[in-house]
């Protein structure tokens, strides 16, 4: 029984997010074409490949994520003080919402990011190797 507990108090303090989770809708806006990023990577922990967008718009960062089936996972806009979910597919883990949050505010939040990414997020362990292809208009 205590190791039971022990499993879900792990679980669940693995599961906390540092900065508020809110649900809202998607903007309806259309992001300019020539300063948004597309990336490709994998999280080798979880068996994840992805793709995506991302679009920085100081002091947010704009992200769609989406599996290598091309199925979306995630829209969000990450911000320094919070994290708006405008979709997030039912069995992606709330988890997953904020290793991907915590990433991006850590190299995705700069008008120029850099083409190659690896970041370990310390809270799940999880491991993001990227490569960016950066917007035509976004770096000079």
């Amino acid at each position: 029984m205590r190791g039971v507990v022990i499993l879900l108090g792990g679980l669940l303090g693995s599961g906390c997010v540092s900065t508020a989770l809110e649900r809202t809708p998607a903007p309806q806006t259309v992001l300019p074409a020539g300063q948004v990023h597309r990336l490709a990577g994998q999280v080798p922990q979880w068996g994840l490949a992805f793709s995506g967008i991302s679009y920085y718009d100081d002091p947010c960062v704009r992200m769609v994520i989406l599996s290598e089936l091309g199925v979306k996972l995630l829209d969000a806009t990450v911000c320094q003080n919070g994290i708006q979910v405008h979709h997030q597919l039912p069995k992606f883990p709330n988890v997953a919402v904020g290793a991907f949050a915590r990433m991006a505010r850590q190299e995705l939040a700069q008008p120029c990011p850099p083409q190659q990414i690896s970041y370990s997020d310390r809270r799940t362990r999880a491991v993001f190797d990227m490569t960016l292809q950066q917007g035509e208009k976004a770096c000079p």
